[in-house]
């Protein structure tokens, strides 16, 4: 559970900023930092940043606690990023 300073829940919406929930989908989809840098057409050190951001307001400590945390904090239960996470990753290509 996410709680403030005040011991009250906070949900992730309010938690996060819009890039920071976008990040923090892309991870909870498995994505890299490569991968997340070259979705958002931003730097692996910007991903970085903003990943160290997320985790210290979130109080997790590695990708797969905010993944869960994502995923059970969401408030519908189910991913919906604002862009379409059905189409590949740009340049990325599966390996079979």
């Amino acid at each position: 559970m996410i709680e403030n300073e005040q011991g009250e829940d906070m949900n992730h919406d309010s938690l996060l900023t819009r890039r920071e929930r976008e990040i923090t989908v892309l991870v909870a989809t498995g994505a890299s930092n490569k991968e997340i840098a070259y979705q958002l057409a931003i730097s692996q050190k910007t991903v970085k940043n903003i990943l160290t951001r997320v985790f210290d307001k979130t109080q997790s400590r590695s990708r797969t606690e905010l993944a869960i945390k994502w995923l059970v904090h969401s408030s519908s239960g189910i991913l919906l990023p604002a862009f379409d996470l059905a189409r590949p990753l740009r340049g990325i290509q599966a390996v079979d």
